[in-house]
């Protein structure tokens, strides 16, 4: 059986910088691992934003050396997401794994 690899960090919230691309600033987030894909919690937003893993790409590819993880999204041009630590870059590189090449 096979099994879906963001299951295994599912439920684990890392805190993040968004920035939408289109202000200056940048707001606090939380970024989840779903099956869907990256869930992008926003304060003052009921839902999260889904990044799904297929349409995120890097700007250096991912390894099990990266120390954070600045992310875009093919659909959302300009917004970028920006994750500090080891732990969330590995995950990542797991679930979507076209941002290690």
């Amino acid at each position: 059986m096979h099994s879906d690899p963001a299951e295994k960090f599912a439920g684990r919230r890392f805190p993040g910088r968004f920035s939408d691309g289109t202000s200056a600033g940048t707001q606090t987030v939380d970024a989840e691992f779903s099956q869907r894909g990256l869930l992008i919690f926003r304060s003052g937003s009921e839902e999260p934003m889904i990044w799904p893993y297929g349409a995120l790409s890097t700007a250096e590819p991912l390894s099990a050396h990266s120390i954070d993880a600045l992310v875009t999204y093919q659909y959302q041009p300009g917004a970028s997401l920006f994750v500090q630590g080891g732990p969330f870059a590995r995950a990542l590189a797991e679930v979507a794994p076209q941002l290690t090449a």
